[in-house]
């Protein structure tokens, strides 16, 4: 149970490194991006887990809470993510091309 929101709180802290390394221009970013996104289609494959581990003791049946949720947006969310790390390994590459290029202009 508490794997799922270490994840998420550890994806969330994270994110905001990677956005601070994003609009500083480092190209370290874009790992973190990956890294990211990976963890957060992992986390939607298994909402039904962490929506259970929120809800657990609090009065809420997380059990149907987390099955309306897995049926409507999980999936789709998921596939969201995995076409986000794509995004973020390509801009990785294309940094790394740029950077190879300036570095041989500059030579």
């Amino acid at each position: 149970q508490g794997s799922a929101t270490t994840l998420d709180a550890a994806t969330t802290a994270v994110s905001v490194v990677a956005q601070v390394l994003l609009s500083w221009k480092w190209a370290e970013n874009w790992p973190l991006w990956a890294g990211v996104n990976v963890a957060y289609v992992a986390l939607f494959l298994n909402l039904d887990k962490l929506v259970g581990s929120l809800t657990s003791g609090r009065g809420f049946d997380g059990a149907a809470i987390a099955s309306h949720l897995s049926r409507q947006t999980a999936w789709p969310s998921a596939v969201l993510y995995a076409l986000l790390t794509a995004i973020a390994i390509w801009g990785w590459i294309a940094w790394a091309r740029a950077a190879r290029e300036d570095r041989a202009h500059a030579a």
